[in-house]
């Protein structure tokens, strides 16, 4: 989509380390149905510069996909 034109990047800084706590406490209760437990580990603060929404939706994508397979 990005390629086509059909979306634009917004890249500005952002906490990946809430980012990613945040959608591992959201998808803890999909990793239990599957008798899973989603465990996070790293660096309180971790500042980068992108686009938080992409990068949400990558990391949510990736983490769906191994519960699954």
């Amino acid at each position: 989509r990005l390629q086509a034109g059909q979306e634009q990047r917004e890249v500005r800084p952002f906490d990946a380390a809430v980012l990613m706590r945040e959608l591992c406490e959201g998808l803890q209760p999909l990793a239990e149905q599957r008798g899973l437990y989603l465990r996070t580990d790293g660096p309180d603060v971790f500042p980068v510069s992108g686009d938080a929404i992409k990068v949400k939706r990558i990391a949510q994508n990736l983490l769906i996909n191994a519960f699954k397979y």
